[in-house]
């Protein structure tokens, strides 16, 4: 069976994994570390590529296939530190998933929230991921990340399956 992967990569970014049969499986914020960047509040933090890898072996069974969806838009932030740290957790998500050999599509914001009829209000994607998959996962209005990872994976079966 196939399992979709969605994908909101960044820093506070999150992993939904929806199964073709059984819908959402998994729900997990985006792994990360610590690096050796110091900061005045300690040290920047960066995707754990281990620990991103370890959860996908994790939650998807072995034997089943797994298209991962990923938000691709601009990677421009405010600031210089900030684009280079949206640029950096797309690029170390996107090689991960490359190296474990899972097939990896992109999708940008306004093309799934045009099909969800979703504009770029965050509290609209929670009421429709809690719609569509219930409250688990989705209780905090911090959890709007995971919210768009799941519409992501779910936009994902809906088109690619």
């Amino acid at each position: 069976m196939t399992i979709f992967i969605g994908v909101d990569p960044g820093l506070t970014g999150a992993l939904a994994f929806v199964h073709l049969d059984h819908g959402l499986i998994g729900l997990h914020d985006m792994p990360t570390i610590e690096n050796d960047a110091p900061t005045a509040k300690g040290f920047r933090k960066e995707i754990d590529v281990q620990g991103l890898r370890e959860l996908i072996h994790k939650t998807v069974p072995a034997q089943d296939t797994m298209t991962a969806v990923l938000e691709s838009s601009g990677i421009f932030g405010p600031s210089v530190h900030t684009t280079v740290s949206i640029a950096e957790s797309r690029a170390y998500t996107l090689a991960t998933l490359r190296l474990m050999g899972i097939d990896v599509r992109r999708v940008t914001p306004q093309v799934w929230k045009r099909m969800y009829g979703l504009s770029s209000d965050k509290d609209e994607c929670l009421d429709k991921a809690r719609t569509i998959f219930g409250t688990i996962g989705f209780e905090r209005k911090r959890d709007h990340n995971r919210a768009e990872a799941a519409l992501i994976a779910h936009y994902g079966r809906r088109m690619f399956a």
